[in-house]
């Protein structure tokens, strides 16, 4: 996602807005394969102050997630704003500042638009409040199909659920040093 903005570095102060409809292609986060759902939305306003870019923008897409309570891929909207700095590259410097680089008078927004898909992933996410999950002794979605299994506190007790040691107990069943 690269922009010209030879006309902005001769006006300094002027805003330039541009709207952008990109389809973004997979990649893979610590494991974790993010999958786009539909073409993200890109609104940018790009200004230069004579020293550096500022570009602001939103950020609109969705993508593809998996259930953390009962593993199902669902679509999930993905939508953020952004607001970041732009300093021209100079090499042999450093100055550690919180800022992208731009050479000559293109913009490259694709790591910074990265960056950002990155920071505004959800930890976890659910594919509806009410959702179920899965039952935790036999493994079947409790969306789409009741089990027969025993309730947990029929297994274990009313006290072993509030006790998150319970389990722990079954070490010490025979009065044997451990």
């Amino acid at each position: 996602m690269k922009l010209n903005v030879a006309a902005l570095l001769k006006m300094p102060g002027m805003v330039a807005n541009e709207h952008i409809v990109k389809e973004l292609d997979s990649f893979e986060f610590n494991g974790r394969a993010i999958d786009f759902g539909s073409p993200a939305e890109i609104d940018v306003a790009i200004s230069y102050d004579g020293d550096c870019f500022t570009v602001t923008g939103a950020f609109k897409s969705s993508i593809v997630s998996r259930c953390s309570r009962c593993d199902v891929s669902f679509i999930e909207p993905l939508e953020f704003s952004f607001n970041e700095k732009y300093i021209r590259f100079v090499a042999d410097e450093d100055d550690g500042l919180d800022a992208y680089e731009y050479n000559g008078d293109v913009l490259d927004l694709s790591q910074m638009i990265n960056d950002n898909i990155l920071l505004n992933l959800p930890i976890s996410s659910v594919c509806s409040d009410k959702c179920l999950g899965r039952c935790p002794q036999c493994g079947q979605n409790l969306n789409t199909l009741q089990c027969t299994c025993a309730p947990i506190s029929e297994v274990h007790g009313e006290d072993d659920l509030n006790n998150p040691f319970a389990g722990l107990m079954e070490l010490f069943k025979d009065d044997k040093e451990v």
